[in-house]
C-alpha cells in the first residue's frame, strides 16, 4: 500500500505586491476556482504523486470580531499557502516539484 502524505508551505506576502500575486494566481486558472492542470507556472498534471493541491492567500477577515469581546484587534500579515495531498513522502514530491 502506498503511503499518503501531505504538505503545506507558507510564504509571507509583501502587501504592495498582493494585487500582482492575485493576478498571477488567476492566470493559472481556466475559470475562477478551476485550475488549468497544464498551466505553465505549476503544471499540476505532470505530478503523478499529486491528488490535490491548492494555492491560497491567508487573510483573516474576522479579527475585527474581537472588538465584541473588548479585546484588542491585531493586524496579521498576509501569507501565500501552497498545500496538497500526495502519494508517498513529502520530501520526494517537493524535490520533484522543484525540478
Amino acid at each position: 500500500m502506498t503511503p499518503q502524505g501531505n504538505f503545506m508551505i507558507l510564504a509571507p506576502i509583501v502587501s504592495s505586491r498582493e494585487a500582482e500575486l492575485r493576478g498571477l494566481l488567476d492566470s493559472m486558472n481556466e475559470a475562477p476556482g478551476w485550475v488549468n492542470p497544464n498551466n505553465p507556472l505549476v503544471p499540476f498534471a505532470q505530478f503523478d504523486m499529486l491528488h490535490f493541491a491548492r494555492f491560497l492567500i491567508l487573510d483573516d477577515k474576522t479579527v475585527g470580531d474581537l472588538r465584541i469581546y473588548g479585546l484588542p484587534v491585531r493586524t496579521y500579515p498576509l501569507y501565500l499557502a501552497f498545500l496538497g495531498d500526495i502519494d508517498g513522502e513529502e520530501e520526494a514530491f517537493l524535490n520533484e516539484l522543484g525540478g
